[in-house]
């Protein structure tokens, strides 16, 4: 237990996003006496609402500060209030952690990518300690930014609760799953991060005779301001694989749903840590993951855990879902779980950003 410090651990909003839920697990997990979780109100207060947040950060901080010294760890969108905030108030440790590939998120966003570079470098100065996911995004930020390495940036992966994932996947689920096909399913928002385009594609260069005996469940919404959700659909459609492809919808709880299924699938064209990918090899399921810009690669074993195929080829993508359901049986789901418990494990994570805060 760390006594001399408080923590303050702040998230940009509530829904259910990755690093919203590894924050949560690891305020649960993390052994501070004194600590709180803060969700930040986005949208209140027009243009005024960075000051708002800046000072509702500083408000917390005098809350905690009077038990002892604050420690702030601060993630994706709340990164850039935390650090003004240590820029005008300079009264506490600020630790940010990177919440997305820098080079990936900033490609091909003509003079706001400008931006996006200029405010990274600003929070990344303001910082004591910056945190990356994954070896490849600290090499990834350090380059675009160009920074050289020093101690003040650090890997530490996110963790799964496997206690908390045990539980969730034993309720009742209203969904019923026919095995009497191989099942697939893909969790994530309709952006185009997550490639469902690509995904499409691949699904429809699949023989008919392969893909009439698998099916897709897709759990996920439609991102906001992005028309991915309504081009999926038609192209679903267009190339009449809607009986092959089930859209679920947002789930508050997909465990029981993941659990059902025979392997998991992330397109994504970019990542930091993919919480889905691990949470869906928590339970067990061999998984096709893209190997893109971000932790995947460092996460899949292929031939322990799944396959890999190249970022943003579809017919790479098709060739492996085949392979997938051809060789499912070469996988071992306890291997699977065995592994991800001893790499990934919510107390052992938690433990390193002890050791990083101390």
């Amino acid at each position: 237990m760390i006594e001399e410090k408080n923590l303050l651990l702040i998230i940009p909003n509530d829904e259910i996003g990755g690093a919203q839920n590894f924050f949560k697990r690891l305020f649960k997990n993390i052994p501070f006496s004194e600590k709180a979780l803060y969700v930040e109100d986005l949208h209140s207060f027009g243009r005024l609402n960075i000051l708002h947040r800046i000072w509702s950060i500083n408000k917390n901080i005098r809350k905690l500060s009077s038990e002892g010294k604050v420690t702030i760890l601060a993630t994706v969108n709340s990164i850039v209030p935390s650090a003004l905030c240590k820029l005008i108030f300079t009264n506490f440790f600020l630790v940010s952690r990177l919440g997305n590939t820098l080079s990936a998120e900033s490609k091909n966003q003509g003079i706001k990518s400008f931006k996006i570079i200029l405010i990274h470098k600003i929070v990344f100065y303001l910082s004591d300690l910056v945190v990356f996911q994954s070896k490849s995004m600290k090499e990834d930020a350090l380059k675009v930014l160009n920074l050289k390495d020093s101690n003040k940036f650090i890997v530490i992966n996110n963790g799964i609760d496997f206690t908390e994932v045990s539980i969730k996947s034993n309720h009742e689920t209203l969904v019923g799953i026919n095995k009497d096909y191989f099942n697939f399913i893909l969790l994530g928002s309709f952006k185009y991060q997550k490639a469902y385009d690509v995904f499409l594609d691949a699904i429809s260069l699949i023989p008919k005779e392969k893909i009439n005996r698998m099916r897709f469940y897709i759990c996920g919404d439609n991102a906001y301001g992005e028309n991915v959700f309504e081009e999926f659909k038609l192209g679903l459609e267009m190339n009449k694989l809607n009986k092959f492809v089930h859209l679920m919808g947002w789930q508050e709880n997909p465990y029981p749903l993941i659990k059902k299924m025979d392997a998991y699938i992330l397109p994504s064209r970019y990542e930091g840590f993919p919480n889905s990918l691990i949470e869906a090899l928590s339970l067990g399921l061999p998984s096709i993951a893209s190997r893109s810009p971000g932790a995947n690669e460092e996460i899949m074993l292929d031939g322990l855990n799944g396959l890999t195929f190249e970022n943003e080829n579809a017919s790479d993508l098709q060739n492996q879902i085949i392979n997938m359901q051809e060789n499912h049986s070469s996988f071992d789901s306890l291997e699977i779980i065995a592994d991800i418990k001893e790499r990934y494990h919510i107390e052992k994570i938690a433990k390193q950003y002890v050791e990083a805060l101390k």
